[in-house]
């Protein structure tokens, strides 16, 4: 398994395809893969302009609960729901061909990129998460137990995190969604950092930079 030294990590999209197309293009040249942790639906943007965009760049992506939810034709009473009859065909097999987790090998261990934590998609991890809270998280203590897993990429919360519990650190990118200080991460597993963008009006801006 080729190990990856630079990805590209997009979080929630929920249908904000100018966001997204303009995070890939920044991205695109800047690293070996680009992944996505999910939510591609339910949004006021376009859902199909986002699988087309997610498909062509070769993107792999991870079925969130929206995703799962339209799937299914549940939830549809919420705000901004995208209905199933509103996504193409093509739109509909991708999200279905989306998988819960993924695993790949990076310079510094092993990664899993998923949405909520594992294959819960409706798992929840914040940054303010200690104590109890993590002791109550079953989902999160299953994975603590995993020792080969050294990374843990999701989305969920549309809240950035960069977090080191004992030997794994916890990466969320946030979301697109411009109500949620809209942005993404770039890993660099050889120079052992995440550095975090925000969309602005004025373009991409680099705001915070992690030690991994």
């Amino acid at each position: 398994m080729i190990k990856k030294k630079t990805i590209g990590l997009i979080g929630d999209v929920h249908c904000q395809n100018n966001s997204l197309e303009k995070t890939i293009e920044f991205l695109r040249d800047k690293c070996d893969q680009i992944f996505c942790t999910g939510d591609i639906v339910d949004g006021k943007g376009d859902p199909n302009k986002c699988v087309e965009l997610l498909k062509k760049n070769d993107i792999p992506t991870v079925l969130g609960n929206h995703d799962r939810w339209a799937l299914s034709n549940q939830m549809r009473a919420l705000s901004d729901a995208t209905n199933l009859d509103e996504l193409h065909p093509i739109s509909i097999d991708f999200l279905k061909s989306c998988p819960a987790t993924i695993n790949f090998e990076t310079h510094l261990g092993r990664a899993l990129v998923c949405h909520g934590l594992g294959e819960n998609d409706m798992c929840r991890l914040t940054p303010d998460d200690s104590n109890y809270a993590l002791e109550s998280n079953d989902e999160f203590q299953k994975l603590q137990l995993r020792y080969d897993l050294i990374f843990i990429l999701f989305g969920h919360t549309h809240r950035r995190m960069v977090k080191k519990i004992k030997h794994q650190f916890f990466i969320n990118p946030g979301s697109l969604l411009p109500e949620h200080d809209p942005g993404f991460q770039i890993l660099d597993f050889f120079k052992q950092e995440v550095i975090q963008y925000e969309h602005t009006m004025n373009g991409v801006r680099e705001i915070e930079k992690f030690k991994i």
